[in-house]
């Protein structure tokens, strides 16, 4: 079963976030937010790929259950209840359209649910799953999804889902202004690589410069 997740992203925030004008800011502040303006566009696209191709984005909050995911895939199972969360469109970055609070960034995969630590080695992981609304339509009613948070309340298979995996190696010492930019920057780039391909495949990436 596949539900639009009961929340402040309303239909007024999908329909005023694609004004040109809203949508250029909302890009924009969300490459500022990495760390690197030049990251406007490629952020658009990956919203515009996403939106147009039925792309849904899925955080993995913890690296040590990639292994569990990568047997399995996405078992509907989070401490909020029986079902996974997964993000189209603009909602991949923010929560709605005023970036400035960081709570608008809290509840998406790319700023926040996408990421782990190991403590010990103060390595960083960005694990992101993609699946099509296509590839879900014997086990989901078909609709279009665009600009929101929806929920799965069943499992999506192994065979639904691409992993993308960037690992930092380094981040825990850089001592930056912005110490995820790398790993946010590398995943962008695995995002708009993986959307806009005809086969798209799993990927992992080690940063260790």
């Amino acid at each position: 079963m596949l539900e639009r997740r009961i929340d402040t992203q309303d239909d007024s925030r999908a329909e005023s976030i694609r004004t040109s004008s809203v949508f250029r800011d909302f890009c924009r502040r969300t490459a500022e937010i990495i760390g690197n303006p030049q990251l406007e566009a490629p952020v658009g696209r990956v919203i515009d790929f996403s939106n147009e191709l039925g792309i849904l984005v899925h955080g993995v909050k913890d690296y040590k259950r990639l292994p569990l995911i990568e047997e399995n895939g996405v078992l509907p199972l989070t401490p909020e209840g029986s079902a996974s969360y997964w993000a189209s469109g603009c909602a991949i970055f923010g929560g709605n359209i005023d970036l400035e609070s960081p709570m608008t960034r809290f509840d998406t995969p790319f700023f926040n649910y996408g990421f782990s630590k190991d403590r010990d080695t103060l390595e960083r992981h960005m694990i992101l799953v993609l699946t099509w609304v296509s590839q879900l339509s014997n086990i989901t009613p078909a609709r279009e999804v665009k600009d929101e948070v929806i929920t799965i309340k069943v499992p999506v298979s192994r065979s639904r889902i691409t992993l993308l995996h960037v690992v930092d190696r380094n981040s825990g010492r850089s001592g930056s202004q912005y110490p995820l930019k790398r790993i946010q920057t590398e995943m962008l780039r695995l995002l708009e690589e993986t959307m806009s391909s005809e086969v798209p495949n799993d990927k992992t990436v080690v940063l260790t410069s």
